[in-house]
């Protein structure tokens, strides 16, 4: 089944966070009019909105490889998981190697302003791993926005539990109870170990927010799945009050961004009914290209702005030139993508599905 607006709404999220780390630094790119904008300063929650998706569609394409856990299609999991995430991720790290080899400046740079400090050899093999949060976040990332990466493979190795437990429930409003306070787990955890009234901590706070909106859509998921298609209309309507609901919580800080990963899940549960308004308005063919491109955008971009930061720093470039050369490198972070994703993203994919055979066809073969 497929869902342009969730592909639209995933690109949207990738924009967002780029534009969250644009305005952040706002003077040093000519931007300095964008900075602290009310809907860009809170471009980090892009992450949670994707922890919400990746939990929902894994959901949907393989709840019924879990009716029961067993080791096949665990393994099957595993396998397409791997094939999904490690081989772009390690591509990107290549290429942010190569950058530090043939920029010792930028490196010096880079590892001296970051906190914790990146560029350390374990942090290197730590990011190669994606395991930078399996533990105690110590020595940085050589990339800052693998931290997600890092705690969303541990959501996957919990994914098949999640998924035969949430498979057992028939009750709705069950369902619905259990999203929301999944959806609400990680505001709750900030609100009690750290007094604040919103979770956007990419160190001690990364696990809870994985796992309380990664959580949370794979419950949505299986609601969805329970709801009678009759209710489309008005699922799809709920995407749109979700949206409104945003915009409204975005400009409304602190307390506001609270209410961010809950009305992601009503989101994405509503973009599910393929109905509505929301839906028509992420599925534009502009925001399903962004979708097809935001897993590379995502990876690429944090780096890149930083090394243009730093070569605009030490050149002493002009408000023109800055703005000259933000946007130049914005279309190269967007054409390097689009080319990721056609020749590492897809090929990955297509190579993973290929040499695993899926469980019906294995039981067609062993029938016959």
């Amino acid at each position: 089944m497929k869902l342009p607006s969730l592909t639209g709404v995933r690109g949207v999220a990738a924009l967002w966070v780029l534009l969250f780390h644009l305005q952040q630094y706002g003077d040093a790119f000519g931007l300095a009019a964008i900075r602290g904008w009310p809907v860009l300063r809170t471009g980090w929650a892009g992450v949670d909105l994707f922890f919400v998706l990746s939990g929902f569609i894994l959901m949907l394409v393989h709840e019924r490889d879990f009716p029961r856990l067993a080791w096949a299609p665990a393994g099957r999991f595993a396998w397409l998981r791997f094939f999904r995430v490690y081989p772009l991720a390690t591509v990107v790290l290549l290429l942010i190697l190569l950058l530090t080899l043939l920029d010792p400046r930028f490196t010096a740079y880079w590892s001296q302003g970051s906190i914790p400090h990146n560029f350390t050899v374990s942090s290197f093999f730590r990011t190669l791993a994606l395991a930078t949060r399996w533990w105690s976040p110590t020595d940085g990332d050589w990339n800052q926005p693998e931290w997600s990466l890092s705690v969303e493979i541990l959501g996957y190795v919990a994914f098949p539990a999640i998924a035969v437990a949430a498979t057992r429930l028939t009750d709705r409003r069950w369902l619905v109870a259990l999203a929301a306070l999944s959806l609400a787990f990680p505001t709750a955890y900030a609100a009690v170990t750290h007094g604040k009234p919103f979770n956007d901590d990419i160190f001690w706070g990364a696990g809870t927010r994985m796992a309380g909106a990664f959580t949370g859509g794979i419950v949505l998921a299986r609601l969805h799945r329970l709801a009678p298609e009759r209710e489309r209309a008005v699922q799809g309507g709920l995407a749109t009050a979700a949206l409104v609901a945003l915009l409204i919580c975005l400009l409304l800080p602190p307390f506001g961004y609270s209410l961010l990963t809950p009305c992601f899940g009503l989101l994405v549960y509503g973009l599910a009914a393929d109905r509505g308004a929301a839906n028509r308005l992420f599925a534009q063919p502009l925001a399903v290209w962004l979708g097809l491109i935001s897993f590379p955008l995502y990876l690429l971009h944090v780096m890149a702005l930083s090394w243009l930061r730093f070569t605009l720093e030490r050149d002493h470039a002009g408000s023109m030139e800055r703005l000259a050369a933000t946007a130049l490198l914005c279309v190269f972070v967007f054409a390097l993508a689009w080319l990721l994703h056609l020749y590492v993203e897809q090929p990955s994919h297509r190579f993973a599905r290929r040499a695993i055979a899926p469980p019906e066809s294995a039981g067609a073969r062993a029938a016959a």
